[in-house]
């Protein structure tokens, strides 16, 4: 009969040479390693097994991808530590309940075919309820978390509140103690004091993963040139509130007439009313008549203008003394 002496020199043995009394319980594997990802009993390789309650570290450059029994997906990025919390089968290949402890770096969630009110993430900030849905997060220094939705909805709840996260690719943040941020869009421009590249390595495109986890999903706005300044500090912050714009407002500089300048600086200009070389207006005494008009009255005093005919008060032409002739009365 074994003494309580004999059990217990067993189980010193047994730790000793690595061998576990108990086995954990495995409830995934790793199905992408790339330089150095550990966990409890050491260093992970591709296709090894993962189980509840161990802890997945990585180092500057490590990265994992990680298959759970449900079909849960779950990639975890440089500088990394993640608890697998629980993992409670409810039969068959479906989880009654998948928690994750997210205490530092980043991660990306793809659910797999469990109800959606099995999974849960917690981090210093808050926790992560999924609703069928793929996200990225990042739990940075002092517990600052944020969120970005890939697909589906989720929602990030504190003591101070929730927000819900439904369209693709809105972000939010929360810090310990803090609200949680409203929605918004991504941009280059996080306001988390780190580079976008460090807070979500994989939709900024730095950190590659196998097929099946969503290895080419991006954001727009953290494609565009011009948001980062290339140095790691964060642009300016972006404006979406910008007002449709119709034709008259949408100009640009390319076939816009002069502004006019002063007839003094531009010989192409008509000179002012009243300037000397300005034609005047038609019926002015002083024009000039035009060449060839009949209409025009002749100039004073011209002696080759002939006098309007049958006009008794026209003065005869220059030279002629004899007095005006009455109608119808001979010389």
């Amino acid at each position: 009969m074994a003494t309580p002496r004999k059990l217990l020199l067993g189980l010193l043995v047994a730790a000793a040479l690595g061998t576990p009394a108990l086995a954990a319980e495995k409830v995934g594997e790793a199905v992408s390693i790339t330089v150095q990802v550990t966990g409890q009993a050491g260093p992970i390789a591709k296709g090894g097994d993962i189980h509840r309650d161990e802890r997945i570290r990585t180092n500057a450059v490590g990265v994992g991808a990680f298959l759970f029994e449900d079909g849960t997906k779950l990639a975890v990025g440089p500088n990394s530590s993640v608890v697998i919390d629980k993992y409670v089968y409810a039969g068959g290949s479906t989880a009654k309940k998948l928690t994750l402890g997210a205490t530092k770096g980043a991660l990306r969630w793809i659910s797999g075919k469990s109800d959606h009110s099995a999974y849960k993430i917690t981090t210093p900030s808050g926790t992560l309820g999924v609703r069928g849905t793929a996200f990225d997060v990042y739990v940075g220094r002092n517990g600052v978390t944020a969120v970005t939705l890939l697909n589906g909805s989720a929602q990030f709840c504190n003591a101070r509140g929730c927000q819900t996260l439904k369209r693709r690719c809105e972000f939010i943040i929360a810090r310990p103690g803090g609200a949680v941020t409203k929605p918004r869009g991504i941009t280059r421009s996080t306001g988390l004091g780190v580079p976008v590249g460090q807070a979500f390595p994989f939709l900024a495109g730095g950190v590659r993963l196998p097929r099946g986890f969503l290895s080419g999903s991006s954001c727009a706005a953290l494609s565009q040139p011009g948001l980062n300044n290339g140095f790691g500090q964060p642009a300016d912050p972006l404006d979406f509130n910008f007002p449709d714009l119709g034709p008259r407002d949408n100009r640009n500089t390319q076939g816009t007439p002069p502004t006019p300048t002063s007839p003094a600086t531009n010989p192409d200009t008509p000179p002012a009313a009243g300037d000397p070389a300005t034609p005047p207006a038609a019926g002015d005494p002083t024009t000039p008549p035009a060449a060839g008009n009949p209409t025009t009255p002749p100039a004073a005093g011209n002696p080759t203008t002939p006098p309007a005919a049958g006009n008794p008060n026209t003065p005869p032409a220059g030279g002629n003394t004899n007095p005006p002739t009455a109608p119808g009365v001979a010389g």
